[in-house]
């Protein structure tokens, strides 16, 4: 599991879904396992990689994203991140919020608070590198939740980019 996440951030998924059930698994469990050894050997060549990039480009910028109540049997949301340093994919999560969303706003603000809690982090780590950076970009798509951040943003004098 370890070398999974480590190495191979596209398995993450389907190998947790998959685990639920290694007590008892079932044949639908047993193909799903299947195919995920067939994408496993087909994507061998697969991997980061880091290459010299042009500085005008953000060093450090963020992406994040939830399904509201996507999982079935706890209404829970799923969050994803990823960030991404000069293009390439240095940090990522993607879990069950701890609590249930009663809406799409609030199941997404959840989502961008862990996020930017890791661009702060991000944002250190670089620094002590050299590499330095006013502002980090965290990427979301839901407008309601941008329009909630950007008034309290305002109303705080944060300088934050959403």
């Amino acid at each position: 599991m370890y070398g999974m996440v480590c190495s191979r951030p596209d398995l993450g998924y389907a190998v947790s879904v998959i685990s639920r059930f290694i007590a008892n698994p079932g044949k639908a469990h047993w193909e799903a396992l299947k195919w995920t050894l067939r994408y496993l050997k087909g994507s061998t060549d697969y991997g980061l990689m880091f290459q010299k990039q042009n500085r005008s480009v953000e060093p450090v910028m963020g992406f994040v994203d939830s399904d509201y109540a996507g999982n079935i049997d706890t209404r829970k949301t799923l969050t994803g991140y990823v960030f991404t340093l000069f293009g390439t994919a240095v940090s990522w999560k993607s879990n069950l919020q701890p609590l249930v969303a009663l809406c799409t706003t609030e199941a997404e603000y959840i989502s961008i608070t862990e996020a930017i809690k890791e661009a702060l982090w991000l944002k250190g780590i670089i620094g002590e590198l050299g590499i330095h950076q006013s502002d980090v970009a965290v990427h979301c798509d839901n407008q309601s939740t941008i329009h909630l951040l950007n008034i309290y943003c305002f109303m705080r004098g944060l300088n934050t980019w959403i």
